[in-house]
């Protein structure tokens, strides 16, 4: 039986071993949606496959659904968030926190392109910039409320509306937004309370 291979834009979001020498990883995919898949081998030091699938990387994967699981069988980085922020550990902490709320609220295979894009531009956006600790704290209020409103857990905020929909990040945005932080606070910690997260 031949199985139909998918090559979609992925974002690595972490994984654990299996086995004794492959992974299983959580990837957030343009096509798909979240999707757990094993790539096998790729703890080996031979493996091609490793330098495309490490948490945090964005890579073009090529995926076949087997009869129970996804399997990866390529992966070619296109940027790894980890390295560019890795002399910054407040970014990485941060992209970290972001990961681990992805993973927590999105459930199943589902497309949704405008999520992919929204997760792909905040770590792009992170790299790109230099912010105070302040405007760091602000992006992450920024980025949270618009998954959270985007996955349907924040509903219609008039006084927020520019800051969960007015297109792209830009220091510009999170200046403003600044001035709503402690209500985007309160909105996320009871979306989080409401969803038992």
């Amino acid at each position: 039986m031949a199985y139909h291979t998918y090559t979609t834009d992925s974002l690595v979001l972490g994984g654990a071993d299996v086995g004794e020498g492959s992974r299983m990883l959580h990837l957030y995919t343009k096509e798909f949606g979240l999707v757990s898949a094993v790539a096998r081998s790729v703890r080996e030091a031979r493996s091609k496959l490793r330098y495309g699938l490490q948490t945090m990387s964005r890579s073009d994967i090529a995926l076949v659904r087997g009869k129970d699981v996804w399997r990866i069988t390529g992966a070619r980085e296109q940027l790894n968030y980890y390295y560019l922020f890795k002399s910054d550990q407040a970014k990485q902490d941060l992209a970290l926190r972001l990961i681990g709320l992805v993973r927590r609220l999105v459930r199943g295979e589902e497309p949704h392109e405008a999520f992919f894009d929204l997760l792909t531009e905040s770590f792009t956006f992170l790299a790109e910039h230099g912010l105070t600790k302040e405007l760091l704290i602000t992006l992450e209020c920024v980025i949270v409320l618009r998954i959270l409103s985007m996955l349907g857990y924040v509903g219609i905020l008039p006084e927020l509306e520019a800051v969960l929909r007015s297109g792209t990040l830009s220091e510009a945005l999170l200046q403003d937004a600044a001035a709503h932080q402690k209500r985007m606070v309160k909105e996320i910690n009871a979306s989080l309370l409401a969803a038992q997260l």
